[in-house]
């Protein structure tokens, strides 16, 4: 009886290595953006910048990819070419983005799709300035008069470093060379 057990558990392993594995289960999860550089916020950005979106999973180009959009502060389109490269979608302008300048990439739903055919379901975005130019002087008068301006703002959370960052330099585009000196909430 030992022996029949022993020679039909034999026969099941032999048999179960012999058996085609069962296919693996089908990808039904859809790519996320896991990063965009430059991030959003993000300041100081050179103007011969590439954007890279990174996504979580190896992608190609989904129904949607035309849709993608590269602006100005003026709602300017700006020209680019792309490239998939693995889980990167890489924007390369085809001119230099300009000098102290806002910019909006936007990446629609359904811009790429995993290998397995799931679209990316949610849009992203970033907002970033590029740098100054470094060859002009700032155009604000340093002999002028400073002055302390409050300004009250109605925020969802206290502003990071980063959103400060952003705002003074957002500032410069507007002429004015400004400092953020604290940040403290309104009772």
């Amino acid at each position: 009886m030992k022996k029949v057990i022993a020679i039909l558990c034999a026969f099941v392993v032999l048999l179960s290595g012999a058996v085609p594995a069962q296919a693996a289960s089908k990808d039904t999860k859809a790519p996320t953006v896991t990063k965009i550089s430059p991030a959003n916020l993000a300041t100081d950005v050179m103007i011969e910048s590439n954007i890279v979106i990174r996504f979580s999973e190896k992608i190609v180009k989904g129904k949607a990819i035309s849709k993608i959009t590269l602006k100005d502060a003026n709602n300017k389109s700006v020209a680019y070419t792309y490239e998939i490269k693995n889980n990167l979608l890489i924007l390369t302008p085809k001119t230099n983005l300009k000098y102290n300048t806002q910019y909006t990439v936007k990446v629609p739903a359904d811009a790429v799709k995993d290998k397995a055919g799931n679209s990316l379901k949610k849009s992203a975005s970033s907002d970033f300035l590029t740098e100054l130019d470094p060859s002009k002087k700032a155009d604000v008068d340093s002999s002028g008069t400073t002055y302390r301006i409050v300004i009250e703002a109605n925020l969802d959370q206290e502003p990071t470093a980063e959103t400060q960052s952003y705002l003074e330099q957002y500032m410069k585009l507007m002429g004015v060379d400004a400092k953020i000196i604290s940040v403290e909430p309104v009772e």
